[in-house]
């Protein structure tokens, strides 16, 4: 049900991870041809704002050879480290319109709330991905979420070690907002 756009993200800007790579500075720096390579492949999805938020950040917060072996890792569908670090970036640097946001003092991004809502929403009972994506923020920590997106992406949520609270939370929602069938007498 979940389309995790930090994973699409990645997979996005590989093709320009790719290119820098020969180039890289093993100080931890981004050399300038990943950049513009990363550039390039991130305005395909994401607006050019976004994408200067999300550039800027890593290069601050992950190291290029961090960057490198996560880009590995999720091609190898294997969760690296800074997964999650990267997943958040990339969600507080989403520009949101108007619709739900994250619970205050949650540690999700209203980018991950809406982008939970957006891929929700299609065919499911009015109000259950309000009450899932409020479950999840109140019960599982953000870190556990991305971790689990990145799994379900994979079709490997079941490996999680929060899979039944999750689950829990989806079916809770769902028992809560299924429309109930009235006997006639």
């Amino acid at each position: 049900m979940l389309k995790l756009w930090g994973v699409v993200f990645v997979a996005v800007i590989a093709i320009g991870l790719a290119a820098g790579q020969a180039f890289a500075i093993r100080s931890g720096g981004y050399p300038a041809e990943a950049i513009a390579g990363m550039q390039q492949s991130c305005a395909r999805s994401f607006s050019e704002a976004e994408c200067r938020c999300a550039l800027d950040r890593a290069q601050v917060e992950i190291t290029y050879d961090n960057f490198l072996a996560m880009d590995q890792a999720m091609r190898e569908q294997r969760i690296h480290p800074a997964s999650v670090r990267w997943a958040t970036i990339v969600g507080e640097c989403q520009t949101v319109g108007e619709g739900l946001r994250a619970l205050p003092e949650s540690g999700y991004s209203d980018g991950y709330v809406q982008n939970f809502m957006n891929s929700c929403s299609q065919g499911t009972p009015a109000g259950y991905c309000e009450c899932s994506i409020e479950g999840m923020q109140r019960e599982i920590p953000v870190a556990d979420a991305l971790e689990y997106d990145l799994l379900a992406s994979w079709d490997r949520a079941n490996e999680h070690p929060r899979y039944n609270q999750i689950i829990g939370i989806y079916q809770g929602c769902l028992t809560q907002t299924r429309p109930q069938s009235h006997k006639e007498g």
